[in-house]
Parts: structure tokens; sequence; C-alpha cells
């Protein structure tokens, strides 16, 4: 696995240590994972939750060497995952194919995955304003991405059949075209519902 990758994420995810899988019965092959810390006690990653779970596997399948170079499929990431973590998938996903070659195909329901990368594109391609802090409070961007290393591809159902939608990002994160009703906007229509009730 590719160090520096592997570490950054595991901080990115706020990990408690490094995982490792260790052999606990020879003779059913059975394996567990852990952190590994500068604690006295491992901590396994059962007890940590299933989103723990979800971001180890993506971590070391993603850091692989033997995955360099590689188109990987990667279906709901975001499983388990607070929304926080969700969009830093974003950025696991722009240093995997940033360093390690990777193309991926993700099936995602994430709008923070989706403004993640929106902010990523916009942010490239204002990286001398941050830079000259012109834009402030703006963390450092893990890898250049531009808009043509991004393709949405929103499925819609439409009656009995699916509609493929092609959503482009430009320069400045814009999206060239609103994803379809009910996809990103159900957080404002819930917020919007609520305001009504209350007036």
């Amino acid at each position: 696995i590719d160090n520096k990758f592997l570490f950054n994420n595991l901080k990115r995810f706020q990990f408690k240590g490094v995982p490792e899988i260790l052999q606990i019965s020879k003779d059913d092959k059975k394996y567990k994972a852990v952190l590994a810390s500068n604690q006295p006690n491992k901590i396994n990653l059962i007890d940590e939750g299933s989103g723990y779970w979800t971001l180890t596997y993506l971590i070391l399948m993603l850091g692989n060497k033997v995955n360099e170079n590689k188109i990987l499929l990667i279906e709901e990431p975001e499983t388990y995952l607070h929304p926080n973590f969700q969009a830093n998938l974003a950025d696991l996903f722009i240093e995997a194919t940033g360093n390690l070659g990777l193309q991926l195909i993700i099936e995602t329901h994430s709008e923070y995955i989706v403004k993640r990368l929106q902010r990523r594109i916009s942010q490239t391609h204002r990286k001398d304003r941050i830079k000259n802090n012109i834009i402030k409070e703006q963390e450092p961007i893990p890898f250049d991405i531009y808009p043509s290393d991004v393709s949405i591809n929103y499925i819609h159902d439409v009656e009995l059949s699916n509609d493929i939608i092609n959503i482009k990002i430009d320069n400045d994160g814009d999206l060239d075209r609103p994803f379809p009703p009910d996809f990103m906007d159900v957080s404002i229509n819930e917020d919007l519902l609520s305001f009504k009730l209350k007036n």
C-alpha cells in the first residue's frame, strides 16, 4: 500500500490508529481488523461502527499498489458515513486518481460528494487567488481537479425506463443543469416546509 496515501487518509477521516488485520484462529482462518496506535490496547474496528469498516476497505483498496492505473467500480461509498466524511470521500477519490492513476466509477446518492467535487474544481481554477490570500478560509487542495476529470451521469427513473442525464461541472464549480427534483433539493424543501409550519 502507498504509505503516504494511507496516512493522509487516516488523518482525513480521524482514525485513532493504523488498521491491522490479525489472525485470531489458524484452524478456522478467522481474522479481525484492529486499529493499532501508541495505546497499549488495540481497538477492534467492529467497535468503531460500520462507517469505519467502509473507510478502511476504501482506503486499503484505493491505496493498494496492485490497483494502480486500474478502473475501479465503487457502489454507495457514503453508506454509514457522517455528512462531513461523505464530503471527505471526494478528497479521497481526488487523491487516488491524481496520485495513483486510478479511474473511478462511483455510484452514489450523496450530494456532499458532488458538492465537494464542485468546490475542488473551483478551487483548482482559482488557486492563484487562494495562494495569494485573496480568498481566505479554504484548506489546501489535495490535487488539481478539472471539469474534464469528472463526469456525472444521473440515472433518472422515467416511467418504465431509465433516462441518463449527463451533468457537467464548469471551472467555477457550477453545474451546467440542475439535478432532477428530489436529489439535491430535499434538505432545502424540508427546511421550507418546516418554516411554513411555523408561520
